[in-house]
């Protein structure tokens, strides 16, 4: 009891110096253990990553059908896509069409 009670009649700044570096103690007692145990089970990588079970793509896409495409119906596809974007960009940005029509009537 005489400690806590010298421990008390510290002035405030002493105590809180105390109290960092007994924090700071036990702070480098838990680092030096979690760096311990990983060190261990970096020696031994099993335990720290199992094995991963290998997968054979093949396999996985054998009950998937195959996609073929007309090359007419390609072209007619990136026509319509190619007529959407246009479309897109002159919604997106109509004070660009109104600039341009400003510039030919002046």
């Amino acid at each position: 009891m005489d400690f806590l009670e010298r421990m008390r009649n510290l002035p405030l700044a002493k105590r809180k110096a105390i109290l960092w570096i007994i924090i700071a103690i036990i702070g480098i007692v838990l680092m030096n253990w979690w760096l311990g145990n990983f060190l261990e089970k970096l020696e031994s990588p099993e335990e720290l990553w199992p094995e991963i079970p290998s997968v054979d793509i093949e396999e996985v896409f054998e009950d998937v059908p195959e996609f073929n495409i007309s090359p007419e119906l390609l072209e007619e596809l990136e026509l319509e896509k190619a007529a959407t974007s246009s479309l897109e960009k002159e919604e997106l940005n109509p004070i660009e069409g109104e600039q341009e029509e400003l510039k030919e009537n002046n």
